[in-house]
């Protein structure tokens, strides 16, 4: 009678377990997160730089051959102002293709690795890079609805 008791647990105890299990995985996530920006080369000074002069900030990361790990794209969100005023202007030529559009939207958001800042950059990155983060930021930076229209 005695084992019988001692193998029953109770409902919190079972509670308490998810939690810790919880726990445990956000602690794991948050190892491996510093442990990918310490390999590219991201402080934590460098982080609160880009907090302190842009607000809200994202990271992606990417895999790209012939990298041992992968590779972190650091950017900020735009407004709307800065999106009609800076933004659309540069992309909006005749000239300018939705994959030239979409190089010049990730160089204007990203803040790491600083290179790609320049358009060029993408010319050896793998191809859809610059695409995902013009995609990103879009949705980041207000771009991607909430909900669905719903009528009243």
């Amino acid at each position: 009678m005695i084992d019988h008791l001692d193998d029953t647990s109770t409902g919190s105890d079972t509670q308490q377990q998810g939690v810790d299990a919880a726990m445990d995985a956000e602690t794991d996530l948050e190892s491996a997160r510093r442990q990918l920006f310490e390999l590219n080369g991201i402080t934590d000074a460098m982080m609160d730089h880009w907090k302190a002069n842009f607000g809200d900030v994202v990271w992606t990361s990417f895999l790209v051959p012939g990298v041992a790990h992968a590779v972190i794209f650091v950017y900020r969100t735009i407004t709307r102002g800065e999106w009609k005023r800076q933004v659309r202007p540069l992309i909006q030529k005749p000239d300018i293709t939705q994959d030239v559009a979409n190089e010049i939207v990730a160089s204007y958001v990203t803040l790491y690795p600083v290179p790609a800042r320049e358009t060029t950059y993408w010319e050896s990155m793998p191809a859809f890079i610059p695409d995902s983060i013009s995609e990103f930021v879009m949705n980041v930076s207000g771009g991607q609805p909430a909900t669905q229209p719903m009528r009243l």
